[in-house]
């Protein structure tokens, strides 16, 4: 069961979340929404766990070969970089 939410609009940016059952299913919506992104040159970015990061950087070059319009973050770095300190320090979770 896939569920759409409804998407947002933030300062002009479109904000959408989609809940799917398992990591399998996620995966394949992420590429089909990386790939869709990138034919029409949105940037993209992605949030989750610190373990799913690689997962995640992986299905995004599966979907375009690579791109500098993706940016995969968890949410403590992504404020990190925000905050301007350097995002470069693991979690223990994340080592």
């Amino acid at each position: 069961m896939i569920k759409n939410c409804p998407s947002v609009c933030y300062n002009g940016i479109m904000i959408k979340s989609v809940i799917l059952p398992a990591m399998s299913a996620a995966l394949v919506k992420l590429k089909k929404i990386v790939a869709e992104n990138e034919t029409k040159g949105i940037k993209t970015l992605i949030f989750c766990e610190d373990r799913l990061t690689l997962a995640a950087e992986r299905t995004v070059c599966a979907a375009v070969g690579g791109t500098f319009s993706v940016s995969v973050f968890t949410f403590a770095r992504f404020l990190a970089c925000e905050r301007g300190r350097r995002g470069d320090v693991l979690t223990s979770q994340g080592s």
